[in-house]
């Protein structure tokens, strides 16, 4: 990489570099048929010792790469300016993808070893399950394009509908396809009276989360659609968990089932006390989950003094406000979940 960096023209470094968004992703529009999709580039580069970080233009250097390292600049020394980022060459390893498709959008997540380098989040289109599948495989086949690359192993689990014979029409896409459910062998002895209506997604959602933190007594919470909180002690045990609705369908609820509330925004402002409707209903609902998830972190600790929380979505919560106990915060739990068993 950094032989190919040094053979670019100077302009050429300073035009890329120029572009990058304020946000440690940059989003880019693939366009293929009627089809947008928005690729969020977590970065180009292998991640190592260079620590190649996306550059913020306005405020500096991005703190952290996306494993989580201080950025390194060209010095090597943490903090320091990172190493302009450049286009890619035209090939680069083959790599794993994984697929999660939920029940109002599909993610996509590419792989390079056990980290993830690029992500697409595609929303589902208002048609029938084979347009829905022409819709998926698009999106598969740019993103392979837009990094220069092949698949290698594909891992994918769904929550949502899908189409008859999808699974046929991955292996188009990579030689070897697993699709995860519930009742899929792994890692994890899974203490769940019913396997079979297990949310795969929740599966790979703890599977992430001990890939990244093995050994531990770990409370992992997605808030998507649902809000999900499942304990998987010691590393090696799911033993199970809770589900309830999530922010957008609680919004909904107060508004389907009143006559006088309004359908509101999440974003927005959340005071301990609403001062209008507005904030009223925002602040209910936000502040409700929030205490929600405090609680049974609070009631856990008590018999596993050591647990740590794994936060799959849901970062406007401020989780970290009110949790008696360590937040890490990670929206490819799911996505390394998948891939982690590509790897046994």
């Amino acid at each position: 990489v950094r032989a190919y960096m040094q053979s670019r023209p100077q302009t050429a470094q300073q035009a890329r570099q120029d572009n990058v968004t304020k946000s440690k992703k940059e989003t880019k529009t693939l366009l293929f048929g009627r089809l947008a999709v928005n690729l969020h580039l977590i970065s180009v580069f292998r991640l190592g010792d260079t620590g190649f970080c996306p550059t913020d233009s306005a405020h500096g250097p991005a703190p952290e790469d996306v494993a989580g390292r201080p950025c390194r600049g060209q010095t090597g020394q943490s903090g320091g300016r990172p190493a302009p980022t450049a286009e890619l060459p035209a090939t680069i390893a083959i790599m794993n993808l994984t697929i999660d498709i939920g029940n109002t959008r599909t993610k996509i997540v590419a792989f390079e070893g056990g980290e993830p380098i690029a992500a697409v989040a595609l929303s589902h289109p208002d048609k029938d399950g084979a347009q829905q599948a022409d819709y998926l495989e698009n999106a598969i086949a740019a993103l392979a394009q837009r990094i220069g690359t092949t698949w290698n192993d594909l891992a994918w689990c769904s929550t949502g509908k899908t189409a008859d014979g999808l699974a046929e029409r991955l292996q188009r896409h990579a030689p070897h396809v697993l699709r995860l459910t519930g009742l899929t062998p792994t890692p994890l002895r899974v203490d769940y009276a019913t396997p079979h209506t297990l949310g795969a997604d929740r599966l790979a959602a703890a599977l992430g989360a001990v890939a990244l933190q093995p050994g531990g007594d770990l409370l992992v919470v997605d808030v998507g659609t649902c809000v999900t909180c499942d304990f998987i002690e010691g590393g090696q045990r799911f033993v199970g968990g809770n589900i309830s609705p999530g922010i957008q369908m609680r919004l909904r609820a107060l508004h389907d089932y009143t006559e006088a509330l309004p359908l509101i925004e999440a974003d927005g402002r959340w005071p301990l006390l609403g001062s209008d409707t507005e904030t009223a209903i925002r602040a209910g609902v936000l502040l409700g989950l929030q205490a929600e998830i405090a609680t049974l972190a609070q009631r856990l600790t008590k018999t596993h003094p050591n647990l740590q929380v794994w936060l799959a979505g849901g970062e406007s919560l401020r989780l970290h406000e009110v949790l008696p106990c360590p937040l890490h915060t990670d929206p490819h739990l799911v996505a390394r979940g998948l891939n982690s068993l590509l790897a046994i």
